[in-house]
């Protein structure tokens, strides 16, 4: 992909790096089959970390983003003996950029890559029908030959009342160092939702309705989302809608003995490709 050298700076300071996840709009990218698919992630509320009741389970996901964006990932959570713990690191990056003036030329004068990386801590406690989270985050990122590093804190509860369920998070509060000409700002995003679990049969289901304010994203995000799981098999599907972009976005997962398969993608109306995720889960045979 060819970019000239005065667009590659703007783009960070124009907030337009959704497209090529540049700059700290990389922690709004889901890079899991789960937070593609599904509004019960840890990714949107850190008080939904799942429970490994059998064994800490490890795991990996790749996913293909717009614009040749890749994401990688590896997580690792087990329970503790007052709540839930996990550390992930993530990872989003485009490589394969050119350089070059706005004068033609058949070479260019260097190729990069954009990147976005994030360490995360993520703990979970839960109090009766309470749920409590939080996820501490060490972040770095770059393009060309400029760096930026810093920090962010997710906080998240959730309150079980019968069959509904109340959830509320804010993410992304934090800081970073100065890039280019000042420090780039984290896409602060406020999280409300709302649930209801059913059951029919051998089924069982979670109907999720979720509003966000996004310091990224100029119109308020709508999503409608269910979770349908029938023994091993785990199916998910999500309407978002902000302004007039949309989006639909389905996922699977398959679980066999210690092993874990999950896979997502995403259709929308931006007209800017297909993302995809694929995951991958080992369940540890220790406690």
């Amino acid at each position: 992909m060819y970019l000239p050298m005065h667009l590659v700076f703007k783009l960070f300071l124009l907030g337009l790096t959704p497209l090529f996840a540049f700059g700290p709009q990389f922690l709004a990218v889901p890079v899991s089959a789960r937070a593609m698919a599904s509004l019960r992630s840890w990714e949107v509320n850190p008080a939904l970390a799942s429970n490994p009741s059998r064994g800490p389970i490890m795991g990996f996901s790749y996913g293909s983003w717009l614009a040749n964006t890749r994401s990688f990932s590896f997580r690792l959570s087990r329970n503790l003996k007052h709540g839930t713990a996990a550390f992930n690191i993530k990872y989003t990056g485009l490589d394969n950029l050119e350089l070059r003036t706005e004068q033609p030329s058949d070479q260019a004068l260097a190729n990069f890559s954009a990147y976005g990386t994030a360490f995360e801590g993520v703990y979970k406690r839960q109090i009766g029908g309470l749920s409590l989270g939080g996820t501490f985050k060490i972040l770095a990122l770059g393009i060309y030959t400029k760096k930026s590093s810093g920090w962010a804190v997710d906080l998240g509860l959730e309150k079980q009342l019968t069959n509904f369920r109340l959830g509320f998070s804010i993410l992304n509060l934090g800081q970073l160092s100065a890039f280019i000409s000042r420090k780039p700002a984290l896409p602060i995003r406020l999280i409300s939702t709302a649930g209801y679990n059913y059951k029919f049969a051998e089924y069982e289901g979670e109907i999720t309705v979720l509003l966000e304010k996004s310091s990224i994203v100029n119109n308020a995000i709508f999503a409608l989302g269910n979770d349908l799981k029938f023994k091993n098999l785990s199916a998910r599907l999500v309407y978002r809608k902000a302004g007039i972009v949309q989006s639909l976005s389905a996922g699977i997962t398959l679980i066999f003995g210690m092993y874990e398969f999950g896979y997502s993608f995403q259709l929308g109306n931006q007209k800017l490709g297909s993302p995809r995720v694929l995951d991958i889960s080992l369940r540890l045979p220790w406690k």
